[in-house]
């Protein structure tokens, strides 16, 4: 993960400064991750003069935007990923806590980084009902069956 000048990103006209995050060199770049695996993040921030930038911290985010909203810094880190860095290494499981996709980006400036696409199928957990083997999508699935048999039911004794 390294910087590269924000003409290279998709993103150029909606980033503040001068910079965008790039994966393998490519600014903004899509990372396909699967879920129960771990991935490592080296964040340098060197600059084309020789210098290195501090200043735009690396984090994970609900946030397709990232950076401050509205003029204050209040990034929406998702849980359960490190705290933002602007050097180092830094470690992300992808476990089922996390969504099918969220967004890295700098909690500094705004529509640096780009998207995270999870595949893979969370783990089934004891839904909150008690039942053990189901998920909660299947108690959704199913109670959106019962609520069209019941509107069926009623369509048909008040015909």
């Amino acid at each position: 993960m390294c910087l590269v000048p924000k003409c290279q990103s998709p993103w150029a006209g909606r980033i503040d400064g001068a910079y965008a995050f790039a994966v393998n060199g490519e600014a903004c770049r899509v990372l396909n991750l699967n879920r129960g695996s771990r991935y490592y993040f080296n964040i340098k921030q060197p600059l084309p003069d020789g210098g290195y930038n501090y200043l735009n911290h690396f984090y994970f985010t609900a946030d397709p935007l990232g950076g401050p909203s509205n003029g204050f810094y209040d990034p929406i880190k998702l849980e359960c990923t490190p705290d933002p860095v602007a050097q180092g290494t830094i470690c992300l499981d992808i476990t089922d806590d996390l969504p099918s996709h969220f967004f890295y980006q700098s909690r500094d400036t705004q529509a640096m980084g780009g998207i995270i696409i999870v595949h893979g199928e969370r783990k089934r957990k004891q839904c909150l009902q008690g039942h053990s083997g189901c998920t909660i999508s299947s108690h959704y699935q199913k109670g959106k069956e019962v609520q069209q048999r019941r509107i069926h039911a009623t369509k048909a004794t008040k015909q």
